[in-house]
């Protein structure tokens, strides 16, 4: 099974389980000699089948159904056909190209680490609708599952961001989402 070509579930196992023992062999100094692999990204597409749904697909993918939407151009995500290929995003494997760079892996021993005062306050939830109530939960709902969290104001009400972010989209054209901001953070 190729990395761009994942058409059983079972394969996303699989790739995890090399991430992890990729990931596992660079922090235990395991292959630093000449003609090392290196750990690169590898598109994890899924091709869909009969009787699949966005949300059944990304319930076992571990990846949120709004993600898969943007990330395919979904205006619908209601309406996936079988056949169609979906791209998932990103999983780390092992290649063989290149290499990993002298002293990748050399775990730093926390003695090392100072205590000092800490720079900043603890972190806080900020709000992002100033005076928005939560009209609907993120959880189990009328028998599906609810992705979100619904914070109803007044039509105009800015929507603020815990830090520096770009919109990504903002539009009510995902089926089932409502009005949807996505930010990205740079």
């Amino acid at each position: 099974m190729s990395a761009t070509s994942v058409h059983d579930w079972r394969g996303l196992l699989g790739f995890r389980v090399l991430g992890v023992a990729a990931l596992w062999m660079l922090l235990s100094g395991c292959g630093f000699g000449a003609g090392r692999p290196s750990l690169q990204s590898a598109p994890v597409h899924y091709t869909v089948r009969a009787g699949d749904t966005l949300q059944s697909i990304a319930a076992r993918a571990g990846v949120a159904p709004t993600r898969i939407a943007l990330l395919n151009g979904l205006r619908d995500p209601n309406r996936i056909r079988a056949g169609q290929r979906l791209f998932l995003g990103y999983q780390n494997v092992l290649g063989t190209g290149g290499s990993v760079p002298e002293g990748a892996g050399r775990i730093v021993p926390a003695s090392l680490v100072r205590r000092g005062t800490p720079v900043g306050r603890p972190a806080r939830l900020s709000w992002p609708v100033p005076g928005g109530r939560v009209s609907s939960r993120f959880g189990p709902r009328r028998g599906s599952f609810h992705d979100g969290l619904d914070i109803a104001a007044p039509r105009g009400t800015p929507v603020l961001a815990a830090h520096d972010a770009v919109v990504i989209y903002s539009d009510d054209g995902l089926s089932g989402y409502g009005n949807l901001i996505i930010l990205r953070s740079p």
